[in-house]
């Protein structure tokens, strides 16, 4: 799209451009500097569930990883 510079491969993708908010740039870059600031922490772990569906649910597998992708739990 000449407008915004970017490229997209389906039309989809760059109507949804178009309508972003005006403050979608800046909250690109909160997001981003909050991101950054939780990676350098070292307490951070990553849960990740997988369930059986979306309406009522159970967790079928778990699992927790540390910082730099050591798992911690896997069940």
């Amino acid at each position: 799209m000449q407008s915004l510079r970017e490229q997209h491969r389906h039309p989809g993708d760059a109507v949804r451009a178009l309508r972003r908010p005006a403050s979608w740039r800046a909250d690109r870059k909160r997001v981003r500097r909050w991101v950054r600031s939780i990676l350098t922490d070292p307490r951070l772990v990553v849960l990740g569930v997988q369930t059986t569906s979306l309406s009522d649910p159970w967790v079928v597998q778990g699992g927790l990883t540390g910082r730099h992708g050591n798992v911690l739990f896997d069940e």
